[in-house]
């Protein structure tokens, strides 16, 4: 017998010991999605605390019944290079598409009008800060873009920057978030590697799943997606994101699209059901 263990806080570690210890019979998989952050953070100095934490309850959690399941492969390679995990205990399932969002309508992005947006919630820890800021200097010479925010904002940012920015104030319900979505041409991802180390990213997966080439800087989780073929622009540092996004006629190039979009579609063939049922169904044999 399997069991399938979805969860981000040390409950459900501590949880898939207890099932390990009572029932002999069973393989435990522990879906690990979005706590080893957590884990890899600063810990109380409260030992009571500290018994019960994220990390605590990964130590708690390693067991021969128990497999722990990245949802990258970067994300695994991180985790067991720091020791947050045994290696031999982990195996990778890919963060999987929702069908039924799936966009399969190719386009060629217009010169005179370059649309990029900035996926998910606009927090400085996600680089919303420096898209703003790319979207300021972009706009202030050229008035053939159009940058927006598709999600919520989350904090404080200065109100001439957000003036450069399209985006909805309040709550944005999934319906109109996917369509927002497939009326871009590209999704800017400054994501940095002190945050995307050890977390997927729901925005990248967003892109896949609509075929929306990607402005990104070299996170380790960007540099996987770019191993079988370009799926956009990698940028060294903002320097060269700016030097690309200024490029109305690169980025509207009718090939090279194309090109992004084929392999988006190869990457996202990996992340649909089908293929994820036979990745888990080798693992439950």
């Amino acid at each position: 017998r399997a069991v399938i263990c979805l969860g981000t806080a040390p409950e459900t570690l501590f949880a898939c010991r207890l099932l390990a210890m009572t029932c002999r019979d069973v393989r435990i998989f522990a879906i690990l999605h979005g706590n080893l952050d957590q884990a890899n953070g600063r810990r109380s100095r409260d030992l009571r605390r500290r018994w019960f934490d994220d990390r605590a309850s990964l130590a708690v959690a390693v067991h021969p019944a128990i497999r722990f399941v990245l949802i990258e492969r970067t994300i695994e390679q991180a985790a067991t290079a720091i020791g947050l995990l045994p290696k031999e205990r982990c195996l990778v399932w890919p963060l999987p598409i929702n069908e039924r969002e799936v966009w399969s309508e190719t386009h060629t992005p217009d010169p005179a009008c370059i649309r990029i947006a900035f996926v998910g919630l606009g927090k400085h820890s996600k680089g919303f800060g420096d898209f703003l800021t790319l979207a300021r200097r972009i706009r202030s010479g050229s008035d053939r873009y159009r940058f927006s925010l598709i999600g919520g904002l989350y904090g404080e940012f200065p109100p001439k920057d957000l003036a450069c920015v399209e985006w909805a104030d309040g709550f944005l319900d999934r319906p109109e978030f996917v369509r927002q979505l497939h009326e871009i041409d590209y999704v800017c991802l400054p994501l940095r590697n002190d945050t995307y180390t050890l977390t997927a990213s729901g925005s990248l997966i967003d892109a896949i799943a609509a075929l929306k080439p990607i402005i990104a800087l070299p996170t380790p989780v960007v540099l996987d997606m770019f191993a079988d073929g370009p799926v956009g622009y990698l940028c060294d540092d903002l320097d060269a994101m700016e030097t690309i996004l200024k490029n109305t006629e690169r980025l509207a190039d009718p090939r090279a699209y194309a090109d992004f979009q084929h392999n988006l579609a190869q990457q996202r063939t990996r992340r649909l059901p089908p293929a994820l049922a036979e990745v888990i169904g080798q693992a439950l044999q």
